[in-house]
């Protein structure tokens, strides 16, 4: 596997790659300080043939996009038995990132795909609701906004594919509302709803499995 940062790429190559991704669409059009921030602290992974690229038992807060080829969610026991299938455009490692839990899965690429290709970026500072040093305020709020509407629509999948299972038909909590003019109370309230949300779809995953990929087509 060869990890290329992405600040080693030009710098119009860079951003056309990235900002053409959905989730980066608002902070590079709004911020570009920040955008460029963001990139400081991020790498675009070129992956071979049955590289493992994520393994059980790791702990991050990188969040990942899957922006060319497929991935394989795999027992880690045994990476013939394929639990899952990630495709292009798909975002993943999002409840690992929101709960700081392990990994409990491998991902692998297919022995059959010639080239993947997934960008990544650190959110250490976004839990940091009282620290704007490392990440803006706006952007923080940008990027939960984000990653609850991945979280919704993963849910989402579950509720349509198990409708008789109760955890998957739970109602969505709503999201507190903060003072108007307040965005550190509307940050905390967006944090503490991805929170429940990444709590849900875990509790989804380890008693339903992964849903199949073009979970997060939407988002590409």
């Amino acid at each position: 596997m060869s990890a290329t940062r992405t600040l080693q790429l030009p710098a119009d190559e860079l951003a056309k790659k990235v900002s053409s991704l959905h989730f980066f669409k608002e902070i590079a059009r709004d911020d570009p300080q920040q955008f460029h921030g963001l990139l400081q602290q991020s790498r675009l992974y070129s992956l071979d043939p049955g590289d493992t690229f994520l393994r059980q038992g790791e702990q991050d807060s990188w969040l990942y996009f899957l922006m060319r080829g497929e991935l394989l969610v795999c027992d880690p026991a045994d990476h013939s038995r394929v639990i899952g299938v990630l495709i292009s455009g798909e975002v993943f490692g999002e409840i690992a990132m929101m709960t700081g839990e392990k990994r409990t899965l491998d991902i692998v690429v297919p022995d059959h795909i010639r080239e993947v290709i997934v960008f990544a970026t650190d959110f250490t500072g976004l839990a940091q609701l009282d620290d704007n040093s490392g990440m803006s305020l706006d952007t923080r709020l940008m990027v939960y906004r984000q990653i609850v509407q991945i979280l919704r629509w993963r849910i989402e999948l579950y509720r349509t594919a198990f409708p008789g299972t109760e955890l998957a038909r739970v109602p969505f909590k709503l999201i507190p509302r903060a003072e108007p003019g307040d965005a550190g109370g509307e940050l905390a309230a967006y944090r503490e709803y991805a929170l429940f949300l990444a709590g849900r779809l875990q509790q989804l995953n380890t008693r339903l499995g992964p849903m199949p990929g073009a979970a997060a087509k939407p988002f590409a």
